[in-house]
């Protein structure tokens, strides 16, 4: 490990920090991937790795007074709305970068996992490109996310 990345310790959850990339340890198994900027803010909560749909996601529990709710870091760090989901263009539901996630309506998000499909940003503009299967990123695991 390198000296940037030597694990510290908070009251909530053990972290990592980089100039620019930081890590959040869920357990001894998953880190969220965060920007560091942004670490902070995320410290104030205890996360920890829930699986869903075949991915792992970090979560916290929120207690509201009247009842708990989970919430879920990529959707907090991309301030998505409720009527959208938060997608990851890497497919790492770890990566929760801010240059990871992109707001999308439901049906666009279906288009992208059920045509296999990555999401390429040209100015501001967002467009579909059909994912190369001999690359390594789409193996078979990952192309069913």
């Amino acid at each position: 490990m390198t000296p940037e990345k030597q694990l510290k310790n908070s009251k909530r959850n053990d972290y990592w920090l980089g100039t620019t990339v930081s890590g959040i340890v869920l357990d001894p198994n998953h880190t969220a991937i965060v920007d560091t900027d942004l670490l902070c803010g995320l410290l104030k909560f205890k996360w920890r790795a829930v699986k869903s749909n075949r991915c792992w996601y970090a979560k916290t529990t929120v207690d509201t007074g009247d009842k708990q709710i989970d919430l879920s870091m990529h959707r907090m760090v991309a301030s998505t709305p409720r009527d959208k989901i938060c997608h990851h263009r890497d497919r790492n539901s770890l990566n929760n970068r801010r240059c990871n996630l992109i707001n999308l309506f439901r049906r666009e998000h279906q288009f992208i996992h059920l045509n296999n499909s990555i999401l390429i940003k040209f100015d501001d503009k967002y467009s579909e490109k059909q994912a190369d299967t001999q690359n390594p990123i789409f193996t078979s695991s990952a192309s069913n996310v």
